[in-house]
């Protein structure tokens, strides 16, 4: 049996299990001209229902190479749209850490494509960034 590809609730979130993939880079970041209507998919308010991977169960767990770089406390941006879980805080990668978690889950697959435009996410005068010394 296929694992699923997404979370339907927020209650396996965590430090560790931190939402990831096109979840995260589509959600609307403080500060970040990414997401906008698309995070719409992920985060169905009228039904209660997230469509959202998590690292270490439906992406590779990348901490071995990234460690935290790049996980947020995303509990009040997610409060702000009406989710929550009870007083636990959500975690969630930032643009960034999500292209790297998807790079890696392409890399560790078995397919010749991969869903990510590196120079889109990590331009040649950004690449000396956190991510390019890990």
């Amino acid at each position: 049996m296929t694992p699923p590809l997404f979370g339907f609730d927020l209650k396996r979130v965590s430090r560790e299990h931190y939402i990831t993939g096109k979840a995260a880079i589509n959600f609307p970041h403080p500060g970040s001209t990414t997401g906008g209507w698309h995070f719409l998919f992920y985060f169905d308010r009228d039904s209660g229902v997230t469509k959202v991977p998590l690292a270490g169960i439906h992406y590779p767990d990348t901490a071995g190479f990234f460690d935290n770089l790049g996980v947020m406390d995303a509990t009040e941006p997610l409060a702000q749209r009406g989710w929550s879980v009870g007083g636990r805080r959500l975690y969630m990668a930032d643009n960034y850490r999500a292209a790297a978690d998807m790079i890696a889950r392409w890399a560790l697959s078995d397919s010749e494509h991969c869903s990510v435009e590196i120079d889109e996410w990590f331009p040649s005068h950004q690449r000396n960034n956190d991510y390019s010394k890990c």
